[in-house]
């Protein structure tokens, strides 16, 4: 059985060229390359190709593909580079294609994981009430490496963390910190949970406990 592919129609475009590959049983198969990926080949339309050749230009067709797929999810939302890897596998193209997508994205600059994990860190912090450990723990869950997590934690100012520190147990203690032992262990389990140490929450607790005595004394 003849295993050879005819080219059939090609569409060139300013961005892409379009080709459509014939099999030998009368499916047609519809690539996308870039012009300069293109150019290395000398086919026309009616030209036969063998399987090889077919399946080399199908394998650039797919990466091209995935690339596009990228820059759409990074515009709809920043990740880093693990996280995309994830989502292209998702939508399903091959481990080679994904991983050769994800390069490109990286060396067009387009994934900046200590900016956007920093950004993330900013915004948990401030709208989430959460500590830097809590921080570091999310960060890597999200695919960042675990060096640019502690980075981002780390950016966020100390001062930053100390109010939202005191804001987070000020809304769990409106009546001011239990002086029950189990209620205040549970207290600070909780902001324990919420990435915090539990030096600084000792810290605060003290801090608002004086801030409460002054304010009685006034």
């Amino acid at each position: 059985m003849c295993k050879d592919y005819i080219v059939g129609g090609i569409r060139e475009r300013d961005s892409s060229v379009c080709i459509e590959l014939i099999a030998p049983d009368g499916n047609v198969q519809r690539c996308r390359l870039t012009p300069k990926l293109w150019n290395r080949y000398t086919f026309s339309s009616g030209d036969i190709i063998s399987e090889d050749i077919y399946r080399e230009i199908a394998s650039e067709s797919e990466r091209c593909e995935a690339v596009t797929r990228a820059v759409r999810i990074l515009s709809g939302s920043p990740c880093s580079a693990s996280a995309l890897f994830g989502k292209l596998r998702r939508a399903g193209y091959s481990a080679e294609s994904s991983e050769a997508a994800v390069q490109t994205v990286l060396r067009r600059g387009l994934i900046n994981e200590v900016r956007e994990a920093s950004r993330y860190a900013q915004n948990t912090a401030v709208r989430s009430r959460r500590g830097p450990a809590r921080i570091i723990h999310d960060l890597i869950l999200r695919g960042y490496p675990r060096d640019v997590a502690r980075e981002a934690a780390s950016s966020v100012p100390a001062e930053v963390y100390d109010a939202v520190l005191c804001e987070l147990i000020s809304r769990k203690c409106p009546d001011g910190v239990p002086s029950d032992r189990y209620e205040r262990e549970r207290l600070i389990a909780s902001l324990v949970r919420a990435g915090f140490g539990s030096g600084d929450i000792m810290r605060a607790i003290a801090h608002l406990g004086a801030d409460r005595s002054e304010k009685r004394e006034s």
